[in-house]
């Protein structure tokens, strides 16, 4: 007969199999994200790149203060019943944090007062431990634009396949691993699969939000352990290199318990507490497609980057198509929306999801689809240099594409008079002109009777960047 441990290892492995089949099915069988690449690469002053130490720090030999010792010997939800050699590796952490980056802790605590009421809330209502809110400082010292090289993104990091499993959507507009709210329902919903994965088990839980369940289960059945650090210390003894764990996976719990007992202590460890500081109550604001979020930030007395750390899922700086919505503080609520009715919907609402191609450059692209490449750069808030391949960026619908590689001026209706090869043409109608040689924008301007003003205030250029190219579109009205 096989023995309880055996068959729960059987469980475990049957569970998993079922949850990595799910998986599959969801990314194969349900609704497609069309064009979207893996990592999805955003705008580059969006990129917060964030790696974990993978390296036990020295002791530095400074004996901790009264109240330091406090904090320490405090013992919250996962840091109690520790062995005298795991209470030490803990404590080089806690005064690594403690007397080293005393500036990264503050950082952190300034960014986490913003959420940690969220995540407090949203913890007590699944029943889940509280001290688990500390988590993202170990994940992106609460960073919602956070991105690891491995890919995984967010205050709570998480990888492309994690997030579908969790009903997290991705496109070429957004992206909800940045969404401190909508991630941290996930995580919730992800700490309740654990917890019952590893039978309420908390280290183990919390070692595989950072490794896999997988691993961590695969590792227990590898060795015999039944506990974390005992999985650690057999590690050794584990012949395949995927069951091994690595650096990052046997300290991310010490480290993790060592956040924890600072976190509860701010005040007395000479920090300012995460309640020090009123945090403004935020409500939502219906989306129209195509908001200008930039003017919908001001529109709320919020500054641009204040708008970004409640509505990180935004990859542009416009809204995307559908139905969506923006936080902005509850006092600015009505003056939001009185913005909202009366600007319409951004000419970019219907713009649509691209993979840049091995042959492709910003010239290229924008040539193809009737656009500038100072238009296409706007919206895509991208420089030449990042239309690589793989790249998934925003291109007008199919419909406006120019089908001719040499795009012509186009003629319609009414509108101001100009002259173009001894013929008349009117500028309303003349929606764009295809750059020939030895034009520049003053000989543009002048052909179809508009200010060099004019023409660089369309085509969103300066004086400065007001390169032209032949084959590039200039767009006139």
């Amino acid at each position: 007969m096989a023995s309880p441990r055996g068959m729960r290892g059987f469980f475990r492995s049957c569970c998993l199999l079922c949850a990595m089949l799910a998986v599959v099915l969801a990314a194969g069988c349900g609704k497609r994200i069309a064009d979207v690449s893996e990592p999805f690469t955003t705008v580059s002053s969006d990129r917060n790149d964030f790696e974990y130490p993978v390296t036990l720090p020295e002791d530095d030999g400074i004996p901790l203060s009264g109240a330091e010792k406090a904090a320490f010997l405090s013992t919250g939800d996962f840091d109690t019943n520790l062995s005298p050699e795991q209470t030490r590796e803990v404590l080089r952490y806690f005064k690594h944090y403690v007397h080293q980056e005393r500036g990264t802790v503050r950082e952190s605590v300034e960014r986490a007062r913003l959420y940690m009421p969220y995540i407090r809330h949203v913890l007590k209502e699944r029943n889940l431990p509280g001290d688990l809110a500390y988590l993202p400082f170990v994940e992106s010292n609460y960073r919602v634009l956070a991105r690891s090289r491995s890919g995984a993104l967010g205050m709570w990091q998480f990888m492309p396949s994690t997030a579908t499993y969790y009903g997290m959507k991705r496109n070429a507009w957004m992206d909800e691993r940045r969404d401190p709210y909508i991630a941290t329902r996930a995580a919730a919903t992800y700490f309740e699969r654990l917890k019952e994965f590893f039978d309420e088990d908390w280290h183990l839980a919390i070692s595989a939000y950072n490794a896999g369940e997988g691993k961590i289960q695969r590792g227990l059945d590898a060795t015999g352990a039944d506990s974390f650090f005992e999985l650690r210390a057999r590690d050794g003894a584990i012949t395949d290199p995927k069951l091994k764990m690595t650096r990052e996976n046997m300290q991310y719990l010490p480290r993790f318990l060592a956040v924890c007992k600072i976190m509860r202590n701010l005040d007395i460890l000479g920090f300012e507490p995460l309640e020090a500081k009123p945090v403004p109550a935020m409500t939502t604001v219906a989306l129209k497609p195509g908001t200008h979020l930039p003017s919908l930030a001001r529109a709320a007395g919020m500054n641009w980057e204040t708008f970004r750390q409640y509505n990180a899922l935004f990859l542009r700086n416009y809204s995307p198509p559908g139905r969506y919505k923006a936080y902005v503080p509850l006092g600015s609520q009505d003056k939001s929306v009185a913005w909202l009715k009366k600007n319409k919907s951004s000419q970019y609402a219907n713009w649509r999801a691209y993979k840049v191609q091995s042959r492709d450059t910003a010239y290229r692209i924008a040539k193809r689809h009737g656009i500038t490449v100072a238009e296409l750069q706007k919206i895509n808030q991208l420089d030449s240099a990042g239309f690589r391949p793989g790249v998934s960026i925003l291109v007008p619908p199919k419909k406006a594409a120019v089908k001719n590689s040499r795009p012509k001026s186009q003629i319609a209706s009414a509108g101001k008079a100009g002259k173009q090869k001894g013929r008349t043409v009117r500028v309303a109608d003349a929606q764009t002109h295809c750059v020939k040689p030895g034009d520049t924008i003053w000989s543009i301007a002048k052909q179809y009777n508009l200010s060099p003003k004019e023409v660089l205030a369309v085509n969103g250029m300066t004086v400065s960047t007001a390169h032209l190219r032949p084959g590039d579109v200039v767009r006139l009205n």
